[in-house]
């Protein structure tokens, strides 16, 4: 679906900011049918965000975390009948779903490094098996070591 950017979702857009720069809640009003919904939704980047559950961000692409790295907003709205626990269980539920999206380009690049580290290692312990004089000294270590990287994340 194509969504035209008029002057009116600038305006909200920059509402928007200024919410979130202030940490002011903001409350958006008018008659039904002027766009207030796919406003919200378009600048939460919802219609990406909601198709993705919070167990499988693992499977998101790297292209598509790209995209949303810049997501910081959830579009949510109450059922007709809810309760104050229902409303934050649920809102702490998308919130959670965000920051798995927000840390998972970081998980990844720490796995990545830690895959290398350990070829690193096995590679080293062969090399080791085979060429190094066990009688005159200690095997040689490496640094930093799988168990120091994967600490410092």
């Amino acid at each position: 679906m194509n969504f035209v950017e008029t002057v009116e979702y600038r305006r909200f857009a920059e509402f928007c900011d200024a919410c979130g720069r202030y940490k002011y809640i903001g409350l958006c009003y008018g008659l039904p049918g002027v766009g207030k919904t796919l406003s919200a939704r378009r600048y939460s980047c919802w219609d990406y965000l909601e198709k993705i559950d919070r167990f499988a961000v693992s499977t998101v692409s790297n292209d598509a975390l790209g995209s949303l790295s810049g997501a910081k907003t959830i579009f949510y709205t109450t059922r007709v009948v809810n309760t104050p626990r229902q409303i934050s269980s649920d809102i702490d539920q998308l919130r959670s779903r965000l920051h798995a999206l927000a840390t998972e380009p970081l998980r990844r690049e720490a796995s990545e490094k830690l895959n290398e580290i350990g070829i690193r290692d096995e590679q080293h312990a062969e090399e080791i098996f085979v060429s190094h004089d066990w009688l005159s000294e200690p095997a040689p270590k490496l640094s930093p070591t799988y168990a120091e990287v994967s600490k410092s994340m």
